[in-house]
């Protein structure tokens, strides 16, 4: 199940760049973020879930703010 929602969010990423300037870019770009994130913490690359996780904090921060 990680190894699909990992992919999903590889595609969402992939998406997002295209429509970053918009709410649902920044939305995808959180979805692929959040999904990559369980795949960092199931190999236990902890550096790159605390990147994913500040990632997503940016990206909702530029939404709200």
């Amino acid at each position: 199940m990680i190894s699909l929602l990992s992919w999903l969010g590889a595609f969402c990423l992939m998406v997002a760049p295209f429509a970053i300037d918009t709410t649902a870019g920044k939305l995808l770009a959180i979805t692929g973020l959040a999904f990559l994130t369980l795949q960092s913490i199931q190999t236990k690359c902890y550096n790159l879930t605390l990147l994913n996780i500040t990632g997503i904090l940016g990206y909702v921060y530029s939404i709200y703010f």
